[in-house]
């Protein structure tokens, strides 16, 4: 038993070591950071060790966020913010939080999501839940930064006067971090929230239910004249058609579609000459005795 402490202890060292280096290269070479992270990840894995595996999650996603990969940094958040609830590591479980938090917003701000109302208001959400957690946690620089977002959320969805209150209140969290306050954090938490380079588009739900959008009643004039043109179209492809004549009863030759005899037929005829449409019916004669002849032998 004492052994296997000793082991994982040192896997826990590793990965620890890793992660410092990934935390340190994030903004040089996101790239080594990211290779970095995932060895860690691996020895987590490895080793059976979900808390490590957690931090190195989270390392993961705030390098993917600073390469601008929103979807693997939500990944990577939430999978981390999972193991930190099984560990019971309130404070993993805040700052994984404020990680999907941001990648969340990132997707809305950079087009991978449809930036509708319903999706700003499930980062709004998000924002609260990952304020309220690291607020329970005292961590208040996390605290304040997730309510810059959340003010953020509320600006983009048009409740100024609310994102206005929870800019202030991002302030007074952010004093009382002081001087201790991590400066990515303190970054976020001091930008002012702006809807200027965010559009948001209304969902389906909300364009059927807004009475606004009409109908134009449909133009009947419009109507009447693409009746006309259909007619017209199908009065045109008929004549295009080659003329198929029979002999009646009577001995009469007449156009097989419309038993008009063959001299009017003609006039409706745009494919060949006189003589070519009788050399079609002759021939077509020939082969249809032809064809009987054959079955009767």
């Amino acid at each position: 038993m004492g052994g296997l402490a000793v082991e994982t202890e040192a896997v826990r060292e590793d990965v620890d070591t890793w992660l410092e280096k990934a935390a340190a290269l994030v903004a040089v070479n996101p790239r080594s950071a990211a290779q970095m992270a995932l060895r860690a990840q691996t020895l987590a894995e490895l080793a059976g060790e979900r808390g490590a595996q957690a931090r190195a999650l989270l390392v993961s996603a705030q390098v993917s966020l600073h390469q601008g990969k929103s979807n693997a940094a939500l990944t990577s958040a939430t999978r981390a913010q999972r193991l930190f609830k099984q560990e019971a590591d309130a404070a993993g479980e805040a700052r994984a939080a404020f990680e999907a938090l941001r990648a969340e917003a990132l997707q809305l701000e950079s087009g991978v999501r449809e930036p509708t109302q319903t999706a700003w208001e499930t980062t709004l959400r998000m924002a609260e839940e990952a304020a309220q957690r690291a607020k329970s946690s005292s961590l208040h620089d996390l605290s304040a930064a997730a309510l810059s977002l959340r003010a953020k959320a509320l600006h983009v969805l048009g409740r100024i006067e609310e994102s206005a209150k929870t800019v202030g209140e991002a302030s007074q969290a952010l004093q009382l971090a002081g001087a201790g306050a991590d400066p990515k954090l303190a970054r976020i938490a001091q930008t002012a929230p702006s809807r200027a380079a965010v559009e948001v588009k209304l969902g389906r739900e909300q364009l059927e239910k807004d009475p606004s959008l009409v109908l134009l009643p449909v133009d009947t004039r419009e109507t009447e004249l693409q009746e006309v043109f259909a007619k017209r179209e199908a009065a045109h492809k008929e004549q295009a058609e080659p003329t198929v004549l029979v002999r009646q009863p009577t001995g009469l030759l007449v156009e097989a579609k419309t038993s008009l005899p063959f001299q009017v037929a003609m006039r409706r005829d745009n494919v060949g000459s006189t003589a070519q449409v009788l050399t079609r019916y002759y021939q077509h004669l020939r082969n249809s005795k032809r064809t009987s002849n054959d079955k009767k032998t």
